[in-house]
């Protein structure tokens, strides 16, 4: 029995040791495949600005702004062979060589283009459009290739997506700025008016760089990098923005000598220097952290691995001293026995003895008792860790996949499964307003009144965030609405006290979707994609799918 027994806590130690480290070396890899990550799209990033400087100097070529024909040629010539160079290092990488590849031949046939049309001596105005235009198609096309890659990075990796979005912004603001310039200094070269469809395409991309400058507004939280977005931010009103107005001013009420190519090029470029600032130093702040964080998991799996050795020591410990100090003896007391029932043996003579045996087991197995008491509630301990929510107390994402897995033995017969995803209106308002703790006091109260709604067989999850799932069971599709529209009448009724005094209210958006044969993955889909129909629809309302 006490071999079983040491065998069943070895068994038992393994298992755990085993869990323990693949949950470690999870993190580990993922904070690994993360700063990979990182430094794909930094390098596309950067092969996107090299190509951005090779469009700058194709146009001087083109447009014959330098002084020096021969200069010109180098300098283009030049970043050239940087931009094949960033070029390569992407093919390398085997899920992007491919369309890295492609965008590479249309580089190739946009170049081929810009020689063809400077080996004409006397080029046309239309050919040298047309020439800065194919190069500016076949930047986009790579640019295309940059958003849909830091994208995908974005939707796969919850816990790095802040950051792919705003390395894609950053990106964004970049390309369009580059793009922004061409028809104004195709149009300065020649002395002929802006286009219309140029016009119309500088105004629309205003717009989309209004929009992008707002959704890197989460760096003004960032204290190394709020001051040098303001700057940036600043020198692009007043230095690239206003420049452009100005031209735009003059090409309408005095014509286009305000200004000549070269020097709109010089002062564009001057508007600009503070975003790039920004855009280096935000890469290299990204990439130490992703390489701390990665260093840190790695030491924490060191950490785990020689933890465990040890308690490995111990427990093979513990096992020898069972077999010396409570097997043997017990072995030894059990021959005793049998002599003195066959009375083999002078009972006077062994009293002492088997009494001093039978103490020894005792204290052994108190010994064996304790340990496992201890594993136990350690056991118990990191389970209760790994499925809460260290914020609100209540389940985390892990609890609801167990909770799911055991949906169908605690449904009760004749009810269907409901799964809600509930996401906090304005909660970013929220906090703007009255400061992270305030909005933590909002999110550990929106979790008590979720769970005070739950009935047997229901249970509420955080996913993170401001965003919540429920799972319940309901007979009837009018019973599920009536579930959601009290869980709906019970949060409009919760109340806070502000850090100002005020009381301040909430509400939120629910998308919900009846559970069926489909995996879960694809019904949190559905109930993401109703959750943002209540959104797009006004908020506080419930959209089912």
């Amino acid at each position: 029995m006490l071999i079983a027994l040491s065998c069943a806590v070895a068994l038992i130690s393994t298992v755990l040791s085993w869990w323990q480290i693949s949950t470690v070396s999870q993190h580990y890899i993922a904070a690994r495949e993360r700063a990979a990550k990182f430094n794909t799209i930094k390098l596309m990033l950067n092969a996107n600005h090299l190509m951005g400087n090779e469009r700058g100097y194709s146009n001087e070529y083109l447009l014959e702004s330098a002084q020096d024909d021969l200069h010109a040629k180098t300098a283009l010539a030049m970043a050239r062979e940087k931009t094949d160079e960033s070029l390569k290092q992407l093919i390398a990488i085997p899920e992007l060589s491919d369309e890295v590849a492609d965008a590479e031949e249309g580089l190739s046939i946009a170049r081929r283009k810009v020689d063809d049309v400077m080996a004409v001596p006397d080029k046309s105005p239309t050919e040298v459009y047309r020439a800065m235009n194919v190069l500016l198609d076949a930047t986009s096309a790579f640019n295309k290739i940059t958003i849909s890659v830091s994208m995908n990075y974005a939707s796969r990796d919850i816990a790095g997506t802040g950051y792919f979005y705003t390395l894609l912004s950053l990106g964004e603001i970049r390309d369009t700025l580059g793009r922004m310039a061409t028809p104004y200094l195709y149009s300065l070269r020649y002395d002929i008016p802006i286009s219309s469809a140029d016009l119309t395409a500088t105004t629309k991309r205003q717009a989309r760089l209004n929009v992008l400058w707002l959704m890197l507004g989460g760096l003004k939280e960032n204290p190394v990098l709020s001051g040098d977005l303001q700057r940036a931010r600043d020198d692009y009103n007043n230095k690239t923005e206003f420049l452009i107005k100005s031209v735009d001013n003059q090409m309408t009420y005095n014509g286009l000598k305000h200004i000549d190519a070269v020097d709109f090029s010089i002062q564009y470029r001057e508007g600009l220097s503070s975003f790039q600032f920004l855009e280096q130093k935000y890469l290299d702040n990204l990439g130490s952290f992703f390489a701390n964080q990665t260093e840190q998991s790695f030491s924490r799996l060191v950490e785990v691995i020689i933890s465990l050795i040890a308690l490995l020591c111990i427990i093979i410990t513990i096992c020898i001293f069972i077999n010396l100090r409570v097997l043997k003896p017990l072995l030894t007391l059990n021959e005793t026995i049998r002599n003195v029932i066959d009375d083999n043996i002078n009972k006077n003579g062994t009293d002492a003895e088997d009494a001093a045996e039978i103490q020894n087991l005792f204290k052994s197995i108190d010994i064996l008792d304790g340990v496992f008491k201890q594993q136990k509630a350690e056991t118990k301990v990191l389970t209760r860790k790994m499925n809460e929510d260290p914020l609100t107390g209540i389940g985390n994402r892990r609890f609801f996949n167990e909770q799911v897995a055991q949906l169908p033995e605690q449904l009760p017969a004749g009810a269907s499964i409901w799964l809600a995803i509930i996401d906090v209106d304005h909660f970013k308002r929220v906090n703007d307003t009255w400061g992270h703790p305030f909005g933590d006091e909002v999110l550990i109260g929106l979790a008590r009144t979720l769970q005070s709604n739950c009935r047997a067989g229901d249970f509420v999850a955080r996913f993170g965030g401001e965003e919540f799932a429920v799972m319940f069971n309901a007979d009837s599709n009018v019973k599920a609405q009536k579930i959601l529209a009290r869980f709906q009448e019970n949060i409009r009724a919760m109340r806070f006290v502000a850090p100002d005094g005020n009381q301040v209210g909430i509400t939120a958006s629910f998308g919900a979707v009846q559970v069926d044969d489909t995996s879960i993955e694809t019904l949190l889909e559905k109930a993401d994609a109703a959750l943002y129909q209540a959104k797009s629809a006004g908020r506080d309302r419930v959209s089912w799918a």
